[in-house]
């Protein structure tokens, strides 16, 4: 991973870290979902990942499936590419359960994402979530003529802003 580093007063030997950036393909795409779990998460902007399928099938604690990537050679997932603080990086981890941080270079720069590689799920992800990920990617202007995945409602009451 390699962090972005701004203005040129730094030494080689002695660079700080002032943000980390990270690649959202899933329900982070939404604006007000990241900065609820990263309060510093900020857009760079739109761009697409190379190589990476995006699927529904991480397993979630609440029985539904959750977004992830898998690596295919001729697709590309896309997403945007958000700085934040890498004291808040922690905080990322921690709404991310079961998935593993991994490096990836899109737009010009390398980043983290999160990727699952365990067993995938055969359930679909509920509505609210897919929802979620079409605005996020609308906001974005990225497609979403891909998001045709069958969805289930939740059976529990939810609010999602």
């Amino acid at each position: 991973m390699t962090e972005l580093v701004y203005g040129d007063s730094f030494s080689t030997s002695a660079r700080a870290v002032l943000s980390l950036a990270y690649f959202a393909y899933g329900s982070n795409l939404w604006l007000p979902r990241i900065q609820e779990r990263c309060p510093s998460a900020e857009p760079i902007g739109p761009t697409w990942l190379h190589g990476w399928a995006l699927v529904f099938d991480k397993p979630s604690t609440d029985g539904s499936a959750k977004a992830n990537i898998r690596e295919v050679p001729g697709t590309s997932t896309p997403g945007v590419l958000y700085e934040i603080d890498p004291a808040h990086r922690i905080l990322l981890d921690h709404a991310e359960p079961l998935y593993a941080a991994i490096a990836v270079e899109t737009g010009g720069l390398e980043a983290f994402t999160y990727a699952y590689a365990g067993e995938p799920t055969t359930s679909p992800p509920y509505d609210w979530y897919l929802g979620m990920i079409v605005r996020g990617r609308s906001h974005h202007d990225l497609p979403t003529g891909d998001l045709t995945v069958p969805s289930i409602p939740d059976p529990r009451p939810r609010v999602v802003v």
